[in-house]
């Protein structure tokens, strides 16, 4: 249950009335703005700014010219600044301007100016300045490492500011000096921005740290939602003065009964819920005690009720598929069509007819999108012959099935997307995060919120957390490889390629072949340094570049030339064979210590990492599984999976190799319970593939001439271009003729028996 003082302490709620009767007051009595003097401060923020918005002095423009009418016309109209600087001397002002509002940017607003953390303010000398009455020091006999005593205390920095809190002398000085409300507020880090722009009775600031205030957080804005549509009355909240607190306290009190009374069914959410919670729950519903891992039986819990609505019906598997989103759920149509080559219709169904089994996504209503990918096709002995429960004494029915009319019918079987492609995940994953890392200082804008450690991190901190996860997870070093001597280069998409260089030479190479227009390079898309990006152009940049380069595989895979094979391989090598850059790990040799000092506050994702050991029995290596999950998750969340399905594959194969190897076990557990009973699992467990596009017997050929030249026609060749008669030109005694040379590479295969699949045992050549 949450209480009124986890409310008061852990959740500040905006007050528009109030702010906006302040910034009238302060506006009255100076004649200054502070809105527009916060609207000036909010487009420098944002560079939505311009030099016709702001009001230069002669300080800031005399540092571009010298000459007094040029000055006095520009201090006199902005407009003519655009006539008298060049656009760099533009460009230059306009960021020296800006940078000045940042960095002198004041709140005077004193409900804002306490939400900051910051004292009341005084006249002085007909300006307003903080009030140094209102000052509060840390006591001279408390002694924390790298806080000064002599420094107020919200003149401090955020990390001594923190220490303070972290202390306990924060709350002290709070129960000390009770009219000094800023205190409440020191270590809170509220922007003025972020309160300004804020809407009335919104949050602007909730302690994230703690799970029922999170819970709170969503009830409340749901509460607010209502209120403001249905509710709210401008015209009171205008005329009467203790309307808007009034209304705060009531919205405060609605959230806080919506959390308590949905706290049996948010209890589900919890990260320390008791698993016997959970199986009281199964119980009342007569479902049976599965033995997974609480992650999963939350999952199961939470949709418990439409599960067991849907139960027996084609509807459950979706269900139960939205629950396992890492995993997807296939069907089979038994499909009939006419054999190949066998158009005499005078011929028996028998003859004329064959059988399949189509894979097809769970809700699919007909097979035909599905029947074009040979790999959703199973031949109709191969699955019969395994089902002891198809037939009647040793009858398989397909005689009788091709008999009867009909195209195509939705059969009893249903798989898992149990088939991992290790090559094609192995390969996508060390690219994406080799770009990553190439482009650091591109993408250090992109954040995500790792709740589990309190942390903002950027997508490189994401990325390298999910490498020391899995790191530990496995018991392996967290060595660098950049930083191993043996390594020459790294796969990756390389970020300084010549495209321009590259493309002349396709344009050398091929220009009287058909591959020119197949080999163009136009749609590779370069990240620019000093650039900033976004997570949705960063993730369709890394697909569009991996879609070229399997492109280009596939065109080099198909040439029958040894000179367009090489040519194709060398461009492939510019554009995929990154150098070993240290550098980008600042030489470290260890992922962990590298992550751990990357900046001031990233030691927290080292933290939660030894926190998740030290709550688990030794020797688990499933301990980690739920924040590997939290973190593929949380990008998971950034893609839109009809756009980026590349991305959305590879991280739905991480989650399955990273995560929870038992998920399969789970699920297959599940739907056994939950299926039609004329329903069957096709396959069960898991099958890794291991192939690879540059697989298979390639012939490429090169012819070689070969001159035959007897002793005559040596020392003519001899005396035509030489000056020399010492000059020996070397006998050619083997009779030789134009040959044609063929080099095969020999492959060793074997066909699954379950599946018909071919796979790659081993290579020779």
């Amino acid at each position: 249950m949450i209480t009124l003082r986890e409310v008061v302490n852990g959740i500040v709620v905006k007050r528009s009335i109030l702010a906006d009767n302040l910034d009238k007051q302060l506006e009255t009595e100076s004649g200054f703005s502070p809105r527009l003097a916060f609207i000036e401060y909010k487009d420098a923020y944002n560079k939505t700014d311009t030099l016709a918005s702001y009001t230069f002095r002669v300080q800031d423009l005399a540092k571009f010219t010298d000459d007094p009418y040029k000055l006095n016309s520009m201090l006199r109209d902005n407009r003519f600044i655009y006539k008298y600087l060049d656009k760099l001397e533009q460009e230059e002002l306009l960021s020296i301007k800006r940078k000045d509002v940042l960095e002198n940017y004041v709140e005077y607003n004193e409900y804002y100016r306490m939400l900051m953390g910051l004292p009341r303010m005084k006249v002085q000398g007909g300006t307003l300045v903080e009030d140094d009455a209102w000052f509060v020091y840390l006591p001279t006999n408390v002694k924390l490492q790298g806080v000064d005593n002599k420094i107020p205390i919200h003149k401090m920095t955020d990390l001594q500011k923190r220490s303070v809190s972290a202390s306990g002398e924060l709350a002290k000085l709070i129960v000390q000096y009770p009219r000094h409300e800023y205190l409440k507020y020191v270590d809170k880090k509220i922007s003025s921005l972020v309160m300004r722009e804020a809407k009335e009775y919104e949050i602007i600031y909730s302690d994230s740290t703690k799970k029922n205030i999170r819970s709170f957080v969503d009830h409340y804005r749901a509460v607010r939602n209502n209120f403001m549509v249905n509710y709210y009355d401008e015209m009171s909240a205008i005329k009467y003065s203790f309307y808007e607190s009034l209304q705060c306290v009531n919205l405060l009190m609605a959230a806080m009964a919506n959390v308590n009374a949905y706290m049996p069914r948010d209890q589900l959410d919890s990260e320390i819920i008791d698993e016997s919670f959970i199986y009281t729950l199964f119980e009342s519903y007569g479902v049976p005690k599965f033995n997974f891992s609480l992650e999963y039986l939350q999952k199961i819990a939470q949709r418990l009720g439409g599960i067991m609505r849907k139960k027996g019906t084609k509807n459950v598997l979706l269900e139960i598929s939205k629950t396992f989103n890492e995993i997807s759920i296939f069907k089979y149509f038994l499909w009939k069509r006419l054999a190949p080559n066998n158009e005499d219709l005078s011929k028996s169904d028998k003859e004329k007819y064959e059988l399949f089994f189509v894979k097809a996504p769970i809700m699919a209503d007909d097979p035909y999108e599905y029947v074009k990918d040979i790999e959703n096709l199973i031949p109709y002995k191969e699955v019969v012959d395994q089902d002891p429960k198809w037939g009647v004494d040793g009858d398989d029915l397909e005689d009788t099935i091709k008999s009867l009319p009909f195209t195509y019918t939705e059969s009893k079987y249903i798989t898992l997307n149990n088939k991992v492609d290790l090559v094609s995940f192995s390969f996508e994953m060390s690219f994406f995060i080799r770009y990553v890392v190439e482009h650091t200082k591109s993408f250090k804008d992109i954040k995500f919120y790792i709740d589990t450690a309190t942390y903002e991190a950027s997508l490189f901190e994401v990325i390298t957390y999910l490498q020391c996860l899995v790191y530990r997870k496995m018991k392996i070093n967290p060595d660098i490889p950049d930083c191993m001597q043996p390594l020459i280069y790294l796969y990756g998409i390389k970020y300084d390629i010549d495209l321009e260089k590259l493309k002349d030479t396709i344009r050398d190479h091929f220009k009287y072949t058909k591959l020119e227009n197949s080999l163009s390079l136009n749609n590779f898309i370069q990240m620019l340094d000093g650039k900033r990006y976004n997570i949705g152009e960063v993730i369709n940049a890394y697909e569009a570049n991996m879609e070229l380069i399997y492109h280009l595989r596939e065109v080099q895979r198909n040439v029958n030339d040894v000179r367009d094979y090489n040519k194709i391989g060398q461009i492939l090598k510019a554009i995929t064979y990154s150098e070993k850059l240290p550098e980008l790990y600042n030489n470290n040799t260890n992922l962990e210590d590298f992550l751990g000092t990357y900046t001031s506050e990233s030691v927290r994702l080292i933290q939660r990492m030894d926190e998740i050991k030290g709550t688990a029995t030794p020797g688990d290596e499933k301990m980690y599984n739920h924040e590997i999950s939290e973190v593929i998750n949380i990008l998971r969340s950034y893609i839109n999976v009809n756009k980026h399905k590349r991305m959305a594959e590879m991280l739905d194969t991480a989650q399955t190799l990273y995560s929870d190897y038992d998920l399969l076990d789970y699920l297959e557990k599940i739907i056994d319970f939950f299926k039609a009973y004329t329903q069957d699992i096709l396959s069960k467990g898991m099958e890794y593939s291991i192939h690879d596009i540059r697989d298979g017997c390639k012939t490429i050929e090169k012819l070689l001439y070969v001159m035959e030249l007897d002793s005559w026609e040596q020392n003519t060749f001899l005396n035509l271009y030489t000056d020399r008669d010492t000059e020996i030109l070397k006998q050619i005694s083997d009779e030789r003729t134009i040959k044609d040379v063929c080099r095969t590479k020999e492959v060793l295969r074997c066909i699954n028996n379950l599946t018909g699949d071919t796979e790659v045992i081993s290579r020779f050549g």
